[in-house]
């Protein structure tokens, strides 16, 4: 598991971004941007309903991603999307752990990621589908040269690392490393924030367990800063979450 997470990770942030994004308003349903080429093939093929559509900015890359329910087993879901995409002329490989499962292909000359999420002990899943043009997924898998979350700072000396936004809800997640360790991370962000006019959204006691956890708010914008522990050299991952004002997620039913 620790492998495919890994491998992966850049994927998870974008996935694990728009779960979010679905998880605070419960079942919603958009339409934004041109969508999958193989969206038929989990609508008709398979039969999961279409949950969410969007364009994605992925570190330098454009995509379109498009998200999926259903209820069937977490080892179903997996198999399924493989057959699926192969039944269909082009190729899906998958690499599953108990309830997560990562995977690459190619259908009509584009580039598919999926992820796949299993809820409820496997019982229920969320799956992503990202699709790009050749040209457009090499140049997301380049690193930035630079920090693109303009909106929030950066940690003076940390090295950008992965970028994603959702063009549909101006929701934007920035990955970076650095070598100071997170409580000095965390102080910094403390200090910064409340300079530039963030207040704390949520309460923090002293003695919470999630000290490097943060969420604010600016008027009608909100940010969460997370710092955690680099697994090498005593560094720290800073996480930061953007949502701008202006266009929100919609009401249920709407």
């Amino acid at each position: 598991m620790r492998a495919i997470v890994q491998r992966n990770k850049g994927w998870l942030v974008a996935g694990v971004l728009l779960l979010f994004v679905l998880a605070s308003q419960g079942r919603v349903f958009w339409r934004w941007g041109g969508g999958l080429q193989s969206r038929e093939l989990f609508t008709e093929r398979l039969g999961w309903p279409s949950a969410y559509r969007t364009e994605v900015a992925l570190n330098g890359g454009r995509a379109d991603l498009e998200v999926f329910g259903c209820t069937e087993r977490f080892d179903r879901v997996v198999a399924r999307i493989g057959a699926a995409y192969r039944a269909q002329g082009g190729s899906m490989s998958l690499s599953a752990g108990e309830t997560l499962a990562c995977g690459m292909g190619r259908l009509g000359g584009r580039v598919v990621r999926v992820l796949v999420i299993g809820l409820e002990l496997g019982r229920r899943c969320v799956v992503f589908v990202i699709e790009q043009s050749p040209a457009q997924f090499r140049q997301s898998l380049r690193r930035p040269q630079s920090h693109l979350l303009r909106e929030l700072p950066a940690y003076p000396g940390s090295a950008p690392d992965y970028y994603v936004r959702d063009m549909r809800t101006r929701m934007a997640c920035a990955v970076s490393t650095c070598a100071s360790r997170p409580p000095n991370v965390a102080g910094y962000y403390r200090t910064a924030l409340a300079t530039a006019g963030w207040r704390p959204a949520i309460a923090l006691d002293a003695g919470a367990r999630t000290p490097n956890m943060m969420m604010y708010e600016k008027g009608r914008e909100l940010c969460c800063v997370a710092v955690s522990g680099a697994d090498r050299d005593g560094g720290s991952v800073v996480t930061l979450v953007h949502k701008e004002p202006g266009v929100g997620l919609p009401a249920l039913g709407q």
